[in-house]
């Protein structure tokens, strides 16, 4: 049994647009500007200076969510003090299907393989070498990952460009509110150690998709609904977010003890 599967994103994408042609959903190329509560659900102001209203409003918009931040949803934050490098590589010897992980010191390294000689990188790093290896032209780049991997893939090289963001894990205080919720980055968004972030995305969709289903005798954006959504949730989105910071301490320490308990893991 395989443990996952790595999607690229353009394919996930592409298949939730395909969903949305297929259902005759309109799709609106415009920002969130503004939010308004009404008795029966929310206006929506969007930059395009179109006005929506709504029974249920669902803020699935990434970390920085303007619908939690307008909606005045306090968050928690842990800053990690890290950031996570992200690009394309190809590489002269195959990856056998097989994610790769190596913890250094200082930083850890995932590859994640597209095809047998592709791959993505997450390479999370204390910030001042995140800082040093973006600056670091494609050449040089190049060379400190194939390093920092002993080769074991032969020589890698970069497809496409790097991105670098902010290693910080979030978790909103409420995930709903009578006629809201927040599902996925909105409302938690943890390490990227593990690469569980977008499943538990998933699975907040899962969830209030299931409990709306279940309810549909209730009026749509009944609060009632949506905290059963976030009891069910908030748990295991939790003690993943805690799984994810207890072993990036484990594997950033450098004292004896913990080096012998990592490599009996």
């Amino acid at each position: 049994e395989h443990l996952g599967y790595i999607i690229e994103n353009d394919l996930i994408q592409s298949a939730l647009f395909g969903g949305i042609d297929k259902h005759k959903i309109e799709y609106i190329n415009a920002k969130l500007s503004g939010l308004k509560k009404t008795d029966n659900g929310y206006e929506v102001n969007l930059d395009n200076q179109t006005n929506l209203s709504c029974q249920l409003l669902v803020g699935a918009d990434g970390a920085n969510s303007q619908v939690r931040t307008l909606s005045a949803i306090e968050v928690t934050e842990r800053d990690y003090q890290q950031k996570a490098i992200i690009a394309n590589i190809i590489s002269e010897k195959p990856f056998q299907q097989t994610t790769w992980q190596r913890f250094l010191s200082d930083s850890i390294i995932a590859l994640l393989p597209l095809s047998e000689n592709q791959a993505s990188i997450v390479w999370s790093c204390k910030n001042h070498l995140a800082d040093e290896l973006t600056k670091l032209d494609g050449d040089k780049f190049n060379q400190s990952l194939s390093e920092a991997v002993e080769y074991r893939f032969g020589n890698l090289a970069l497809e496409s460009d790097r991105q670098v963001f902010p290693l910080i894990e979030r978790s909103a205080k409420d995930y709903t509110m009578p006629n809201l919720a927040l599902i996925g980055d909105a409302a938690h968004n943890i390490h990227p150690l593990a690469g569980q972030g977008v499943n538990l995305g998933f699975s907040d969709a899962k969830e209030l998709n299931l409990q709306l289903l279940t309810n549909s005798d209730k009026v749509l954006g009944d609060f009632s609904v949506l905290r059963k959504y976030a009891r069910a949730r908030r748990l295991d989105n939790e003690l993943m977010a805690k799984t994810m910071t207890g072993l990036d301490w484990i594997y950033k320490e450098n004292n004896e003890p913990l080096r012998w308990l990592r490599g009996f893991g």
